[in-house]
């Protein structure tokens, strides 16, 4: 599913982008608690789920395919 909805994925690597950048400038500075908790959890997560695949910017070529079995 990574792969083949990458524009999807292409738009929350954006946002994680985005959530770091205000992170490191002062962009939460003037908003509520309540808000700065939800957007560091959603950078959080999007973290988690996404951040080893950061600097992908374009559908690779060619994958390697390992199995486990």
């Amino acid at each position: 599913g990574m792969l083949t909805n990458f524009s999807t994925v292409h738009k929350r690597l954006q946002r994680l982008k985005e959530l770091e950048a205000m992170e490191q400038t002062g962009g939460f500075e003037g908003r509520t608690k309540k808000e700065i908790l939800g957007l560091t959890r959603e950078k959080n997560k999007l973290e988690r789920s996404l951040g080893g695949i950061r600097d992908m910017a374009k559908v690779p070529s060619a994958i390697w395919v390992v199995d486990t079995n």
